[in-house]
């Protein structure tokens, strides 16, 4: 027995059909569209490909909404441009991270043999000194020790949301102790 593709069209007499999903040979034939639009979008060939073979893949997955009769290639290219965009914006959200991490004095930064090495200083160690326990635990272990959320988690007893709550907030008030800013006083531990 032949398993039939998620594309193929079938006609039940019984009950009559919602919206057809774009046939396999239809999809073919818009390919070298595809890649000619993706060209125009994406700088490099392989990022062209990536693009083409995501818009595929996210057609296949939502080929229920495409609707019988309407344009299979201004759906498809509307798809495409929106995993273009999508992509666009995850690549600036990720560039300006790494941004952020190139000038925040907390970036621990590995070695080669990728054990964490974190400037500890006396001007560090007084200010982590200053933090209260809870906090200072998670940097000690996370940051210092290298721990996982999840290990560092289980060390403490605590979930691992508020590790890593914990851990924003320390560096926050490291940051500022460092930087020569007072920070609020926290009135509680996460």
């Amino acid at each position: 027995m032949r398993s039939r593709s998620p594309l193929a069209q079938v006609h039940h007499p019984a009950s009559p059909p919602r919206s057809r999903p774009p046939t396999k040979l239809a999809l073919d034939a818009e390919l070298p569209r595809l890649f000619a639009q993706a060209r125009r979008l994406c700088a490099r060939e392989s990022d062209a490909q990536d693009l083409v073979q995501d818009t595929i893949v996210r057609a296949l997955v939502h080929e229920h909404q495409f609707e019988a009769g309407s344009n299979l290639r201004a759906w498809l290219r509307q798809i495409q441009l929106s995993v273009f965009v999508s992509r666009y914006r995850r690549s600036q959200r990720e560039r300006r991270a790494l941004g952020r991490l190139a000038v925040d004095p907390c970036a621990w930064v590995q070695n080669e043999s990728s054990a964490p090495v974190a400037p500890v200083g006396a001007g560090v160690r007084g200010s982590l000194k200053a933090l209260p326990d809870g906090f200072r635990q998670v940097v000690e272990l996370v940051d210092i020790g290298g721990y996982e959320y999840r290990d560092a988690a289980e060390a403490l007893g605590i979930p691992v949301g508020t590790v890593m709550s914990r851990l924003h907030r320390a560096r926050r008030l490291l940051v500022t102790e460092l930087g020569g800013e007072r920070a609020k006083p926290l009135d509680r531990a996460a």
